[in-house]
Formats: C-alpha cells, structure tokens, sequence
C-alpha cells in the first residue's frame, strides 16, 4: 500500500517510475497501467535496462540494502519505521545490513524523529535525513463536521487527534 501512494505521486508529478519486484506478486502489488513493473530480480540488470536518475528504496535493511550493493548513485532509502526502530536490534546481520544500506544512501526519508536519532546512530549524517511525516493534508480532507460528541465531552474549545491505528502492542 505504502509502495502504491509514493508510485503514483511520482507519476503525478510527471515522473517515471519504476517498481522492481524483489519478491513474488501477492495482492498487493502495487502496480498499475501507468507504472512500469520491472518483472524480475537482478537490480544489476533493472538498472542496466532502465538508466534511472535515482534510486528510491527501502525498508532499509532489505531493499535499500539491495539497492545499495548496486553501487548506483544517488540512492534514496526509506524507513518504515520498525525497520531501523526494531529489526535492526534483532539480530546483527539486520544491523550491518542496515549500516550498509545507510553508507551508501545519498538521503534518507523518516518519518519521525525516533527514525532519524536511529540512523544517527548506525553512523548516517543528521544532515542527509529528511523527516517525512505520515498523516492527513487538512487542504484535501476535510470532512463536514459534527460537534456532538465533542460538545458531550466538553472539549469544543480542545484541539482534538483521533488515532485509527490498530492496538497492536508495537504501537
């Protein structure tokens, strides 16, 4: 799902992209009419075949990591979070998988300030982080509003967050 939104905001914006499949099709691959499936997995030939202007990847210790091991610039990896937060202390092969993938990243994209203090960590420059925060554009989405249960609780005057996300212990 994550794959699918950064696919086709990059096609919006007039882009190219490509989506190299490292693993088999299951229901949610995200791929389209409009972006191009690189149906097998040698990074090496993709980007032989392709010539792309950069590389954006991740989780970090796996596809980034792949990407990595191409020796392709400008690599771009992603975080998603518990990849660095909690894989890369499982075990050490994570770890120096992640490390690698980091040392040979131009950027990495975070979404929180918990992920960069991670990558600092594992050596990657403060400098080449980009927060990239997930949530909601209050100029796209903007739903009618019902008062009712704030007005119940007492909280109209209160800036109010509600949180959908599953009550796993991870989170």
């Amino acid at each position: 799902m994550h794959d699918r939104r950064f696919l086709q905001a990059m096609l919006a914006g007039g882009h190219q992209p490509f989506f190299l499949r490292t693993q088999p099709e299951t229901e949610e691959t995200p791929i389209s009419d409009d972006i191009e499936l690189v149906d097998y997995f040698d990074a090496h030939r993709a980007i032989d075949e392709i010539h792309p202007d950069l590389i954006h990847a991740g989780p970090v210790p796996e596809g980034a990591y792949l990407a990595a091991q191409t020796g392709f610039q400008p690599l771009i990896s992603m975080s998603w979070g518990s990849d660095l937060l909690r894989e890369v202390d499982q075990n050490s092969e994570t770890e120096e998988r992640a490390r690698y993938a980091l040392e040979h990243s131009s950027l990495l994209l975070a979404d929180c300030d918990a992920v960069k203090k991670k990558a600092v960590s594992l050596s990657f420059p403060e400098e080449k982080v980009v927060i990239f925060p997930w949530g909601i554009d209050l100029e796209k989405f903007r739903p009618g509003r019902n008062y009712t249960l704030r007005k119940k609780l007492g909280w109209e005057e209160k800036f109010v967050i509600f949180h959908s996300r599953s009550w796993e212990e991870v989170y």
